[in-house]
């Protein structure tokens, strides 16, 4: 899967070569045949005994994730992700947990389970609004806002993850506020974009965005009230002794059985 960057330059102009760059790629994948809506079972997605169906996407989509052939599913967090798709339009989510507890894995095996292609935006505290939603740019002789591959996931209904989304400017998330809740956007050239039925947005940080961890995360972010508001507020932790004596069961079946449950 292809993941949208910020620039790492310094040079302006080199900077909004590199990003074009990027934009273009990630474009082209996304231009790719829309996928066919269609359903799976929950016992497919978690391997929880169930044959409720899942709304998601045929395989094929290039910008799917790959899915980790041995996650382990904690159950809890799976009911949770379940009742979270069961919604006809799923608010977005802000989940929240410390450092490598497997937020963005978690988000990435959901939607590789399910085929639905997914646009990663990962934070730097130098990303700008332009840098996800679009920006003027020249083209045969003329300036011309090019929107960004977010908005084209947005409507295309595709899944969106704000990765360490306590690592922006607050001002970056401010801009973002009638996508998160679901609105249609009109964009500084005046084309509208429509969002489609159903898009699922979900973000990851080690905080929950309101100065609480800022002594342990530092150089993170205190959000706008306003913008917390539109989240739907998980927290994440590390998984417990059962799910860890899965996974490790999994990645080194020559283990004792004994061994892993000392």
């Amino acid at each position: 899967m292809q993941d949208l960057h910020t620039a790492t330059v310094t040079d302006p102009a080199s900077q909004h070569n590199e990003t074009t760059v990027r934009h273009t790629t990630l474009n082209a994948l996304m231009a790719q045949i829309q996928p066919q809506s269609c359903t799976y079972s929950v016992k497919e997605v978690f391997g929880i005994p169930s044959n409720m169906q899942l709304p998601g996407f045929s395989p094929g989509h290039p910008l799917v994730p790959q899915q980790s052939r041995d996650y382990i599913w904690d159950e809890s967090l799976a009911r949770d992700f379940i009742e979270w798709l069961s919604e006809a339009q799923p608010e977005p989510l802000w989940i929240s947990g410390p450092t490598g507890c497997g937020k963005t894995e978690a988000l990435k095996n959901l939607f590789a389970a399910l085929h639905v292609p997914t646009v990663l935006v990962s934070a730097k505290k130098s990303t700008e609004p332009d840098d996800i939603l679009g920006r003027v740019q020249l083209v045969n002789g003329n300036t011309v806002f090019t929107p960004g591959p977010l908005l084209d996931a947005y409507a295309r209904g595709y899944a969106i993850i704000f990765d360490e989304i306590d690592g922006y400017n607050p001002e970056v998330m401010m801009a973002c506020h009638r996508m998160l809740e679901g609105q249609t956007l009109t964009l500084d050239d005046g084309t509208v974009i429509y969002p489609a039925p159903r898009v699922l947005m979900a973000a990851t940080a080690n905080t929950r965005g309101d100065g609480q961890g800022g002594d342990v995360y530092a150089a993170t972010s205190v959000f706008n009230l306003a913008t917390l508001n539109r989240f739907e507020k998980w927290e994440m932790n590390y998984p417990t002794p059962a799910v860890e004596e899965q996974i490790l069961a999994k990645a080194l079946p020559q283990l004792d059985p004994i061994a892993l449950n000392q």
